[in-house]
């Protein structure tokens, strides 16, 4: 008798998930009936949105296109709770849900935030055209599109490969999935810019200004009460944005305070930490690094993502890692310094004018790893100079309005 040699543990793993996914989790399908392109009034429209603030900011570059035409199509916005807030007060005009999502917003597999979060899609009213912004999709992604449900569901070709992620059969999620460009971007675009542009391009063909094309945001106005009221110190800010949502994309934050502090003692600026309520421990480290070069401010954790918002538009120049923080600032087109890692290189960054932004990045064999470092520590961003840094801060002040 022949005896099946021993599984490893990898091959265990591959066949329960795929025993998983074809199980439970591929969504009914309605009767598929396509709906005209170009888009025509009225129309009901269902838009999944990316998960991080900075995937937001990316995706203004599609949205407030369809914003302008908003007294013609019923628009309803699909975000997580780190993104819906920011995306009511960008398109007060449209209903933005919070999907029940774990807390950095993608896995799905506890059972019982699963079983919810497909009671709360599948509730939804049925739309003319779901379209999926997501150009990145883990199986996860693209088995709650399927959940959702649209006359007609239309997205990018997933940008994963077989190699990085096992992926649904998105053949049978959507219905029209458009091939991205193999031409080589244009200067300030990213994949996800020119990914957007030909989901435009799909559902109103017509010519459409570049600029329109590009991410940008509105001014806020600042909350009363806060330091900026008293004075006009927030011009002379050098903000530090030095914690990521993925830690492995940040840059020692001892290195980057002690650049930030010489820069700032050179000019006559003051720096200043930004973060979120859950950086507050990690920002009080900082405070002694900053407090060797002169006065500093700390405002990680007091202000809301518009405050927040308000003082990136205002300040004099960012030096961030890869965070949602960095982009918001490259919207506004303030003078900007960010380390770029290459877990998705090209995908959502390097972005930006080139007058105003600089990206910092050491390309490596293992580019593109998806963030699946095969070292200690992520060798692309470690391995970013001080001085290069330095010497592109200077640049951007040089050159700032």
């Amino acid at each position: 008798m022949t005896v099946a040699p021993a599984l490893s543990f990898k091959s265990r793993m591959v066949a329960f998930l795929r025993r998983w996914n074809s199980r439970l989790q591929i969504g009914r399908r309605t009767r598929r009936v396509k709906v005209p392109l170009p888009l025509e009034a009225p129309a009901r429209v269902t838009i999944f949105v990316a998960a991080g603030i900075g995937d937001l900011v990316i995706a203004t570059s599609f949205l407030k296109v369809l914003y302008e035409r908003r007294g013609e199509l019923d628009v309803t916005l699909l975000c997580n709770s780190l993104t819906s807030g920011f995306a009511r007060e960008l398109f007060p005009d449209w209903e933005v849900l919070t999907i029940p999502y774990t807390a950095r917003g993608r896995r799905m597999a506890i059972w019982p935030l699963h079983s919810s979060m497909r009671r709360f899609l599948e509730d939804l009213p049925q739309a003319d055209l779901l379209i999926d912004l997501r150009g990145l999709r883990t199986v996860q992604d693209s088995v709650a599109a399927s959940w959702v449900p649209a006359r007609w569901k239309i997205a990018m070709k997933n940008q994963y490969g077989v190699s990085q992620y096992r992926l649904a059969d998105e053949q049978s999620i959507y219905d029209e999935l458009i091939p991205f460009s193999e031409t080589p971007l244009a200067v300030g675009v990213c994949r996800d810019i020119e990914n957007h542009r030909l989901i435009l391009k799909r559902l109103i063909p017509s010519d459409i200004d570049p600029q329109k094309a590009l991410p940008s945001l509105p001014g806020w106005s600042p909350s009363p009460g806060q330091i900026w009221d008293r004075s006009q110190e927030h011009e002379r800010y050098l903000v530090i944005c030095p914690f990521s949502g993925e830690s492995i994309k940040e840059y020692p934050m001892e290195d980057l305070a002690d650049v930030a502090g010489r820069i700032a003692w050179r000019h006559g600026l003051i720096p200043c930490i930004l973060g979120g309520p859950d950086c507050i421990e990690r920002s009080r480290a900082l405070e002694g690094h900053l407090g060797r070069f002169g006065e500093y401010r700390n405002l990680t954790g007091r202000l809301s993502l518009a405050d927040s918002a308000w003082v990136l538009e205002h300040c004099r120049a960012v030096l961030a890692v890869d965070t949602g923080l960095a982009h918001i600032a490259i919207a506004y087109q303030t003078p900007t310094v960010a380390i770029l890692g290459g877990g998705h290189f090209g995908h959502f960054a390097p972005w930006g004018d080139p007058g105003s932004t600089r990206w910092l990045y050491r390309e490596l064999p293992c580019y593109n790893c998806h963030w699946f470092c095969p070292y200690p520590v992520p060798k692309c961003i470690h391995s970013v100079l001080k001085v290069d840094i330095e010497d592109a801060l200077e640049q951007v002040l040089l050159g700032c309005r």
